[in-house]
């Protein structure tokens, strides 16, 4: 017997400043299924940036708080680099990465312009 499933669109606002999310919630007792969508471009490099907000962190920090994985965080990170949004820094043997200047200056003009538009996301 196929399942029937209802589209619901979350409203919740956070203030991380993600979209809403879409769930597919079953019919009469069936198991629940979650949709997600994925994040775009512009959301990585967000996240990124506020990963490293709080000062240098090493790359596995920012995988962590960024939700990404190693080979997708040396794609991102590598163009922060030649945008010269993000610098990176030896500690002996352990590489660390910062914010710029630049980098701070985008970090707070991408808020800035989602509050302009006043976008809520979840």
């Amino acid at each position: 017997m196929a399942q029937q499933y209802v589209t619901t669109t979350t409203t919740t606002q956070t203030t991380q400043g993600n979209p809403p999310s879409v769930a597919a919630t079953p019919q009469a007792g069936s198991s629940v299924q979650t949709q997600s969508r994925r994040r775009d471009r512009l959301e990585t490099y967000y996240d990124i940036l506020q990963a490293l907000e709080a000062g240098p962190q090493k790359p596995t920090r920012i995988m962590y708080k960024a939700n990404l994985s190693w080979a997708i965080l040396q794609e991102y990170i590598k163009t922060l680099e030649a945008k010269s949004l993000v610098v990176s820094d030896m500690d002996g043997s352990r590489k660390y990465y910062r914010l710029s200047e630049k980098g701070f200056g985008v970090l707070n003009e991408i808020r800035s312009i989602t509050e302009s538009l006043a976008i809520t996301q979840d």
